[in-house]
């Protein structure tokens, strides 16, 4: 049995009304997935042996890198012209530790202050994510930092970020660290960089080193073919969970055990939204459950009227 008739136009708006807080709900409770945030690096700063940029490969050329937080991870990816494992010693045409000249250790710096004070101060952490590598830690994974050490004598590698820069420059390249200057005022330049930890509190143990970036929601090349000037041969990364990290804005750089190359950049690092107790329901805004309850007081009150 329908309606009575002074009640059908009064009805039509309440069903509107009721439809539109639903798609409002929808709407407000969804929320895009976070987009990948990319640094360039100089395509003519990587020292191949007498090589400078890009010609070599594999070599030490570094494209780019890129992060993005998803949910309690943070992922990293690297554009370059270092294979997986690293350079092999027989390119080297001399021995080196472990058999290869790899990535060193990436450090994340969220003190505001230069890589030194940070250390000082033990506000740094480390991420040893190359198993390939020389680092002081035993095992890959996330660390408090302590100490670090320069590898760079044992992978053939420059006395100094002086040395190095002086070398691209003299051969006509252009040096560059992305996010920060090669000025002396974030590293010490004139010494042996310190480019792996040395010693460390072992805080989370969950990095997975990453071939395909496919095989984790993202384009296999990790976006840099979109995103950057030019690419290197070789695209993978790794991820690490982000509970025992601070939040916050940070600095992250790296370099090869060499310092043939390296690149820094910025980001941040945000809480992660607690889940609901049922994840697959959508939890309405307040103004949506407003509008609800008013529809459904209201439709009581209907339906007493005509009773």
């Amino acid at each position: 049995m329908g309606l009575p008739t002074r009640w059908r136009g009064r009805w039509r708006p309440l069903r509107s009304l009721a439809a539109g807080s639903l798609l409002v709900g929808a709407i407000a409770t969804t929320t895009p997935a976070a987009a990948i945030q990319y640094t360039a690096d100089s395509v003519t700063d990587g020292v191949t042996g007498g090589v400078i940029g890009g010609s070599a490969v594999p070599g030490f050329e570094l494209y780019g890198m890129g992060y993005v937080q998803r949910s309690d991870r943070l992922y990293v990816g690297f554009s370059t012209h270092l294979p997986i494992g690293g350079y092999d010693q027989s390119l080297v045409g001399i021995p080196v530790a472990g058999g290869s000249i790899a990535w060193g250790d990436l450090f994340l710096n969220f003190s505001g202050q230069s890589f030194d004070q940070a250390l000082v101060a033990e506000d740094l952490y480390g991420i040893r994510f190359d198993a390939a590598n020389d680092s002081g830690v035993p095992q890959l994974g996330l660390y408090r930092v302590t100490t670090v050490q320069s590898v760079t004598a044992l992978n053939s590698g420059f006395d100094s970020l002086n040395q190095y820069i002086t070398t691209v420059v003299q051969q006509g390249g252009t040096p560059d660290m992305g996010a920060v200057p090669l000025d002396g005022s974030y590293f010490n330049q004139t010494i042996p960089m310190g480019n792996a930890i040395a010693t460390g509190t072992l805080l989370a143990s969950d990095v997975t080193f990453i071939r395909d970036f496919s095989a984790h929601g993202f384009a296999a090349d990790f976006g840099f073919g979109a995103n950057l000037p030019a690419t290197g041969a070789f695209t993978y990364g790794f991820s690490v969970g982000t509970e025992k990290l601070p939040l916050g804005e940070f600095v992250a750089h790296v370099f090869a055990e060499c310092i043939n190359d390296g690149l820094a950049f910025r980001g941040s690092l945000s809480a992660v939204r607690p889940p609901a107790s049922n994840p697959g329901a959508a939890v309405p805004e307040p103004s949506t459950g407003i509008a609800l309850g008013l529809v459904s007081c209201l439709g009581l009150r209907l339906r007493r009227r005509m009773d």
